[in-house]
């Protein structure tokens, strides 16, 4: 029995921790709404009770001491995450205390205001589910015609006191700043975490789309690449070219894989350096790169990979112990936007006849 009980009531109470089960940005969400939501309140009962002191007023200065308390149990429970528990008794709360406030000192104090705050929390802070808030809602609202017929047969002492005025105006104050905080807070923190969702990812999608030692594009981006190619190219002034590092096993083994690492940064930064900003470069696989070059003639784009072997055999590379030169075979063709693969091919098969012909060239 005591386990359907728990069963029951864990979605509130939280005796085994549920936040698990909220996603990241409605975690944050979640923990700065109810957070603004405890400073805010946490502050009007400070302030109450700093007006319960100056009339003094005992019993009010007893239950703002209370509400106060049972903020501090709240900024505990945030702290661990159990956003359910902390609604719930915030609400419980505010109602009491409302209760009592109006008994004591009749309607015309406007304190129902506070609970207008508790009813809207329930639909801009979503700290449990669904139906919890809406019968709590529904709960605050049946408790107005509770207090109404209370204090019409069961009047309360009430209060003459120059301040009663001024504890008017307080609390028509906190109504209207309490439900604005809710609103305007809660649309702000809302876009707060659709910009930090939008920039999370795109993060992943950079990941997702470029190699993590170079820094160039991988193979899974020229799939989409390639499709966006064939519908926006124009045809027959694009070419296509196959870049390998020549010996890149010999040097793995004779200056280590981090050489061998460096190797491949080097060379990245160095094409990057030499293209521009309209061609493509895609880490093909291992030491072997793609470039697509775009809105050149066969021969512009032999001179330019020319230009760039010539940079590449030119370049030292700094790892640290013994220095390094390494040599580049490039493989080149026309590009078809509607036969890629087929262009590729035809990169592959100038690459390898560049290397059965001495290496350290540009052919096709």
């Amino acid at each position: 029995m005591f386990a359907s009980i728990k069963r029951f009531l864990s979605p509130l109470f939280l005796f085994s921790d549920t936040s698990d089960q909220i996603d990241f940005e409605s975690d944050i969400s979640i923990y700065l709404l109810l957070g603004v939501a405890l400073v805010f309140a946490f502050l009007v009962h400070c302030g109450l009770l700093i007006f319960s002191l100056l009339i003094g007023f005992f019993p009010l200065r007893v239950f703002n001491g209370i509400s106060l308390a049972v903020y501090c149990v709240c900024f505990f429970h945030l702290r661990k995450k159990r956003y359910a528990f902390i609604g719930v008794l915030l609400s419980i709360e505010v109602t009491l205390y409302t209760c009592f406030s109006v008994y004591w000192f009749g309607f015309l104090n406007y304190d129902f205001f506070y609970l207008v705050i508790i009813v809207v929390m329930q639909i801009v802070i979503p700290y449990a589910a669904a139906a919890i808030r809406v019968a709590l809602g529904v709960l605050i609202c049946l408790v107005v015609p509770l207090i109404i017929v209370l204090v019409s047969y069961y009047p309360g002492p009430g209060m003459v006191n120059p301040f009663d005025f001024s504890l008017t105006c307080f609390n028509i104050a906190v109504g209207f700043v309490g439900i604005t905080v809710e609103l305007v807070i809660g649309n702000v923190i809302q876009k707060i975490i659709e910009v930090s969702r939008q920039m999370r990812m795109e993060t992943l999608q950079t990941h997702a789309y470029t190699d993590s030692l170079t820094g160039l594009y991988n193979r899974h981006y020229a799939e989409q690449y390639f499709s966006l190619l064939s519908k926006t190219a124009n045809r027959g002034t694009n070419v296509a070219a196959l870049l390998d590092i020549d010996d890149f096993k010999q040097i793995n083994d004779t200056y280590g894989h981090a050489a061998g690492d460096k190797v491949l940064v080097d060379l990245a930064y160095l094409m990057l350096s030499e293209f521009r900003k309209t061609d493509t470069v895609i880490r093909w696989g291992g030491e072997e790169f793609l470039v697509i070059l775009n809105s050149v003639t066969l021969a512009l784009a032999r001179s330019i990979l020319d230009k760039l072997r010539q940079k590449i055999a030119a370049h030292t590379v700094e790892t640290g112990g013994p220095r390094l030169n390494f040599r580049v075979t490039i493989g080149i063709a026309p590009l078809d936007t509607d036969h890629i693969e087929e262009s590729i091919a035809r990169c592959d098969e100038n690459l390898y006849r560049g290397k059965r012909n001495g290496k350290d060239q540009v052919a096709g």
